[in-house]
């Protein structure tokens, strides 16, 4: 048996760190003796081993304690470092697509400084509308799967731009939402449902620019109608007058994006 700094220098885990393995139950002596020291063996050495080997390819202690909780057999160590190149391959995509983001915000970052949007703000009353509308629950990055599906479905009949309805007060990771577009006339369909919408009174915005800027537009209609007292509603609408084609994006800088938002009278 050997005591825990023998243990540390042929096993080259610190003593610290045998301590917080011991904590952890992922590395416990083989004895302990009255006065609390640690012994350990060569069994206790095989694990350390694979502790770090484990260790090398950034396995978490969670990971680990899977690992070791049983007995295990080469063909089952294999299994398990082939998951784990998985998710390190993962972890590395995700990461590229982070440096990505982080290099298109540095190259946009002073075109943004140069260019702060100014909102104005407009108190619009709405006519009656027919619309055809898709209802799901997703998120906002899901909206251009579902566009093919209400134009196939609407065809000819489109008398309009596309807009989305959000239901939700508040911003989830997954919301109830509808896409929508405004019709000539009314059909049957089981995959649409068409409405008319009332009459109303909305307080509008126009923003210019990318999708990823339009939180922008949602805090100067906010902050107008706190300064106003404007009780708003929902479902709020965001109107595509201008945006990606079927084929090619565009440029995102150009995209026209019309914010309405029902106010309670």
């Amino acid at each position: 048996m050997y005591t825990i700094g023998e243990f540390s220098k042929i096993s080259k885990l610190t003593a610290k760190a045998l301590r917080y393995y011991d904590q952890e139950g992922l590395l416990k002596p083989s004895a302990r003796g009255s006065n609390g020291y640690r012994y350990y063996s060569l069994a206790d050495l095989e694990k350390a081993e694979l502790i770090l080997l484990l260790k090398q390819f950034d396995f978490t202690i969670a990971e680990m304690k899977e690992v070791l909780a049983y007995d295990l057999e080469e063909e089952d160590l294999a299994g398990y470092l082939s998951e784990k190149r998985q998710m390190l391959k993962q972890k590395v995509a995700r990461q590229k697509e982070l440096i990505r983001q982080l290099d298109d915000l540095l190259t946009t970052a002073k075109l943004r400084e140069r260019r702060q949007m100014n909102y104005e703000m407009t108190v619009e009353q709405l006519p009656a509308e027919q619309v055809a509308l898709w209802y799901f629950e997703g998120t906002f990055r899901e909206i251009g799967s579902y566009t093919g599906k209400l134009f196939q479905e609407v065809k000819g009949r489109a008398n309009g731009a596309p807009f989305c309805l959000y239901f939700d007060e508040e911003v989830n990771e997954v919301g109830k939402m509808a896409l929508g577009v405004p019709i000539k006339k009314t059909f049957a369909s089981d995959k649409v449902t068409i409405t008319t919408f009332p009459a109303s009174k909305v307080l509008c915005t126009m923003h210019i620019g990318e999708y990823d800027r339009l939180h922008e537009a949602y805090k100067a209609l906010i902050d107008y109608a706190k300064e106003h007292q404007l009780t708003l509603d929902t479902p709020w609408r965001e109107l595509y007058l201008k945006g990606p084609g079927k084929l090619f994006k565009g440029n995102p800088e150009s995209y026209q994006t019309k914010i309405l938002v029902p106010i309670k009278e």
